[in-house]
């Protein structure tokens, strides 16, 4: 991420994530659960109307670690591939922690 970061696929904040959208580079954004609601809610509607793919499950703190900063509330990805390989890891992750989850209820 940070090398992606580095070569400006990776978008991070509110206001360069929305001029990013804006332009039609943005390919999926992260949103922190920790974003106040209101404000969360509002970007998420936006952005959902452009068709960019949305992930949520993070906090600020955990996006932060992943774009090398202190804390993020929106971290977005202009590159189609990065995008695709960072949704491959989510879903993956996800199908984990589901497995993980039934096994414990056995």
């Amino acid at each position: 991420m940070r090398l992606a970061r580095k070569a400006g696929r990776i978008v991070v904040g509110v206001a360069l994530t929305k001029d990013s959208v804006r332009a039609g580079r943005v390919r999926a954004v992260w949103i922190a659960d920790d974003l106040l609601a209101k404000r969360s809610q509002s970007l998420i509607d936006a952005w959902r109307a452009t068709g960019v793919a949305i992930y949520r499950g993070w906090t600020k703190d955990e996006l932060g670690d992943l774009a090398g900063k202190a804390a993020v509330a929106v971290l977005s990805v202009t590159d189609p591939n990065i995008a695709a390989g960072i949704s491959q890891i989510v879903a993956a992750a996800e199908s984990g922690e589901k497995e993980r989850q039934g096994g414990e209820e056995s």
